[in-house]
């Protein structure tokens, strides 16, 4: 259910992938230990990225369409047999 979420998360800016497995909560909505902390934290978050200013939904919407866009085209391109194919052989060996 997670990898189903994660990509409405993404476009909603409430998780920031850090890398792969990795990923990082909107100071908005994460736990701190000390309410200075988090304070300090979302005083430091840009502008652009506070969930309280702008029009979120209309930015979530055009995210989050970007994305379904960006994986329509990955999709078409494994269709069509567009994908660079793997070079290097594997390291595992024939066991007889």
């Amino acid at each position: 259910m997670i990898s189903r979420a994660m990509p409405h998360l993404v476009a909603a800016r409430l998780v920031t992938v850090i890398r792969r497995g990795r990923f990082r909560l909107h100071p908005m909505i994460a736990a701190f230990n000390d309410p200075r902390e988090q304070q300090r934290a979302i005083t430091a978050t840009p502008d652009d990225m506070r969930l309280d200013l702008g029009d979120f939904e209309d930015a979530y919407e055009r995210r989050f369409q970007l994305h379904l866009d960006e994986r329509a085209g990955k999709a078409e391109a494994r269709a069509k047999g567009n994908v660079t194919p793997m070079t290097r052989k594997g390291r595992l060996k024939a066991v007889h």
